[in-house]
């Protein structure tokens, strides 16, 4: 080298890696309407955010499948990059209350479980008297 320092191999991202974070992305490049508020549009805004992320090929971050390389500085460093990327990109769909309940956690994975475990609520009574109204409606009223 011209310099005399030694140079090691070079770590070269393809664009079609997680890790890549292509220039023109950036906290307001992804936008989710409307943004999530609560229990009643979960399971929309989540949908959303998916389709989103997967055409970023970003959903690994939040689904825990992008694992943190190992031996690979370069690497390392972009995981952190795209993983707070992702992170911007929920805060910025998210409501202001729900925004600042997880505005704090480091990894899209973990935002993402609690997310989930707070508003994809499963309401067994609700279902069990559904079942039954719909069942006592046949035995009542026979066609």
């Amino acid at each position: 080298m011209p310099d005399g320092k030694e140079s090691g191999p070079v770590t070269v991202i393809d664009v079609t890696d997680p890790l890549y974070c292509h220039p023109n992305d950036n906290i307001n490049s992804l936008k989710i309407t409307p943004t999530l508020t609560g229990v009643e549009n979960y399971v929309p805004w989540k949908r959303g955010m998916e389709l989103a992320l997967s055409t970023k090929r970003k959903l690994g971050f939040v689904l825990g499948t992008v694992e943190k390389p190992k031996g690979d500085q370069v690497k390392l460093e972009a995981r952190e990059t795209a993983n707070s990327l992702v992170i911007a990109w929920i805060v910025q769909n998210v409501s202001e209350p729900i925004k600042m309940a997880i505005m704090y956690t480091v990894f899209a994975k973990e935002i993402w479980k609690l997310l989930k475990n707070r508003y994809l609520v499963s309401n067994g009574a609700r279902k069990y008297k559904l079942n039954k109204d719909t069942y006592d409606t046949k035995v009542l009223h026979p066609t």
